[in-house]
């Protein structure tokens, strides 16, 4: 027995390992194979077409897609099922429970026991999923196999765990008998070798068991272990020296670093220095191109104004800004136009600056305007000149800049520009914004040239006018003796009849005094309109209605050089179109397209003489005017020239009618152009877009 106890712990130690596998494969394996039923049916069901459809869902819709999509499938899950859509941060985006603190970080299947609230709990198979974004998907089903498995599982690991417990207990104490003289001697050694003596042995004995074995092994492993301990010794001394050599090199490597550092942050501060100056320099030259391209488009400074002070405030973060325009009756400069910030509210500094006025070398405007430069102060609130630094203070404004209008030498206006902020002065804002009030000057140049321009054009549709109309003297007389004729004739006859004492009949022919009076009264009326220098002023316009006024104009002229006259008016069948133009204007140009004709006629020579002027609609909704004669027709090479300024085929003509008629018929939106009659003669019309009326 003692032999056995001996010489038998190995053997003991395989017979308890036997055992205890054999106790727990009992138990294990049954509980493997169900266990292993039981998730492949559930993962089936976790890993099956519901959730690759949800992760296409997301693959396609993006988060928001696929949380819309859970919401409107939870209503329909049965009470046992789960499905939870997370963020990265495990916070519910939908589905109908919060996040299980009990679903492991790690995707997978697994069988859960999850708390529901006031102690109720959910035993499930659930399939963890990790999307892209850091989003979690989480889909399971309540399971009585599942919970049945948990308990089996537990009664099968407590009774394993016994019979192993037992067996170790038995076993152990059978292996501390056999051990123990062996394990008192070893024991003895170590303690000598932890002291440091490694000239103590392990007794071995002349047997061959293991015990005898791992005695010899140890005692093999000690006198390397003293023959090796020199040797580490030396390498440690080593050690220790390349531990300083390394200890130093870090320390000037932490020198390094921080020098590097540093020169680090003085780049990156110049680099900022330079992203904010480059975007300053884009922001100003976003500026002034689009103070550039608001002039460009402008009709008049007072409407481009505002968008001026608006652009500049937001692209150069000025939060108010004002035109002064000079007086020159008063000698003083005056506030036309203000601007601000929705978010800046300084309704009593708008309002002293609307009623303020400076004179030259007064306040920030006058400083400006008689300095003829731009004018920069840091803080108005501290300037002595500044003559509204009380109400800008209350205001919270601080910086100001102004700059001139310039024309030529002449200082036409002045735009100041006010900031919240403390600002030094920029010489390159100086510069740019000296170059908007250049650009504005000649903007007001270019429209007083314009202006004198336009002014020039009338005075000569003026002269074209009237020209024409003393070439239709005859007719004009004509026109006037017609209802002077009449009145005369009717007056007579209101005299016999009233000498007859026949007062009806005098009554009447009274009536067609005062008609006839009244049509004299009309033609004078026209007369004076056309000769007039009146400014155009469009109105609604029958355009058939001004063709016949212009043909009695004309009718004379028609008469007298034996001219047929015929018209063909597109309201004798149809309704025609308003137009939206000035009817002195209309009339001149069609006046002058007949007078033209009839001229060409009449140095026609023998052949007939047939004047056309109709009317009618032509694409795009356009009314259309022609009017054809049958005269010596046009040179196909001079088509392009007949409505340049000052070409002419009269020997006394100027040139300037059809220019000044197609000219007209360009500013109310139409086109005037010319063709050559395929038999003989020449055609000239116009069309004009209409307006939404018609008239019969």
């Amino acid at each position: 027995m003692t032999r056995f106890l001996r010489f038998s712990p190995s053997r003991l130690a395989l017979v308890y390992i036997a055992l205890s596998v054999l106790a727990l494969a009992l138990f294990a394996i049954p509980l493997w194979y169900g266990w292993r039923s039981n998730i492949a049916t559930f993962r089936e069901y976790v890993h099956g077409n519901d959730m690759q459809r949800l992760m296409d869902i997301f693959d396609r819709e993006g988060a928001k897609g696929l949380a819309t999509a859970i919401e409107s499938q939870v209503a329909r899950l049965p009470g046992g099922e789960i499905m939870i859509f997370a963020d990265a941060a495990k916070a519910r985006l939908a589905g109908n429970l919060a996040w299980p603190a009990e679903v492991p970080d790690a995707p997978g299947t697994y069988g859960l026991v999850i708390s529901l609230g006031g102690g109720a709990t959910m035993r499930v198979v659930a399939a963890h999923v990790r999307l892209p974004g850091g989003y979690h998907l989480l889909m399971g089903r309540e399971s009585v196999r599942f919970e049945s498995l948990v308990e089996r599982f537990w009664y099968g690991i407590v009774g394993a765990m016994v019979i192993v417990l037992a067996l170790g207990a038995v076993i152990g104490w059978l292996s501390h008998r056999a051990l123990l003289s062996e394990v008192d001697e070893i024991s003895r050694t170590a303690s000598a070798i932890v002291k440091g003596d490694l000239s103590r042995r392990v007794a071995t004995r002349s047997g061959s068991d293991e015990l005898d074995t791992l005695a010899r092994t140890v005692n093999g492993m000690l006198e390397q272990l003293a023959s090796q301990n020199v040797q580490l010794e030396g390498e440690i001394a080593v050690r220790r020296q390349a531990e300083q050599a390394l200890h130093r090199a870090h320390d000037n490597l932490e020198v390094l670093v921080a020098e590097r550092t540093r020169e680090l942050v003085v780049v990156n501060e110049t680099l900022r220095k330079e992203i904010t100056e480059r975007k300053r320099a884009e922001q100003r030259l976003m500026a002034q191109h689009a103070v550039t391209q608001m002039l460009a488009e402008a009709g008049t400074l007072e409407e481009v104004t505002p968008k001026i002070l608006q652009t500049v405030c937001e692209l150069l973060l000025w939060d108010f800004g004002a035109l002064w325009r000079i007086d020159r009756e008063a000698g003083v400069l005056r506030c036309v136009e203000v601007w601000h910030k929705e978010s800046v509210e300084v309704p009593q500094f708008e309002a002293i600056s609307r009623e303020s006025t400076f004179m030259p070398g007064i306040g920030l405007p006058g400083r400006v305007w008689s300095s003829h430069k731009p004018a920069y102060i840091p803080d108005v609130v501290y300037d002595a000149n500044f003559l509204r630094a009380p109400i800008a203070a209350r205001a919270g404004l601080h910086a100001a800049f102004a700059f001139p209008i310039l024309l030529g030498g002449d200082v036409l206006g002045v735009i100041e520009f006010f900031s919240h902020e403390i600002r030094q002065p920029d010489q390159d804002l100086l510069e740019m914004m000296a170059t908007i009030g250049s650009q504005i000057g000649q903007f007001i140049e270019r429209k007083q040239a314009e202006n004198a321009l336009h002014h020039a054009q009338m005075e000569l549709v003026h002269v074209t006018r009237v020209t024409t109309l003393g070439e239709l003297t005859a007719s004009i007389a004509h026109e006037i003796n017609q209802p002077l004729g009449a009145i005369v004739n009717s007056a007579s006859a209101c005299l016999r009849w009233l000498d007859a004492q026949k007062l009806e009949e005098a009554r009447r022919s009274a009536a067609r005094v005062i008609a006839e009076g009244h049509r004299a009264g009309e033609i004078i009326t026209h007369i004076r309109a056309l000769a007039s220098k009146a400014p155009p002023r469009k109105d609604w316009l029958d355009i058939n209605e001004t063709v016949r006024e212009v043909i009695a104009f004309a009718g004379s002229a028609v008469q007298r050089n034996g001219i047929a006259l015929e018209t063909r008016l597109s309201d004798d069948v149809h309704y025609v179109p308003l137009i939206f133009a000035d009817r002195i204007q209309m009339q001149q140009v069609i006046l002058n397209l007949i007078i033209n004709a009839i001229e060409a006629m009449s140095g026609a020579g023998d052949g007939p003489r047939e004047l056309l002027v109709r009317s009618g609609t032509a694409e795009s909704q356009r009314v259309l005017v022609a009017v054809r004669d049958s005269g010596p027709g046009l040179d196909p090479k001079n088509l392009d020239r007949l409505f340049d300024a000052f070409y002419t085929t009269k020997a006394d003509g100027l040139g300037m009618g059809l220019a000044i008629c197609r000219s007209i018929i360009a500013a109310h939106g139409g086109r005037l152009w010319a063709t050559a009659n395929e038999d003989r003669g020449a055609t000239f019309q116009f069309t004009l877009p209409t307006g939404s009326e018609r008239v019969a």
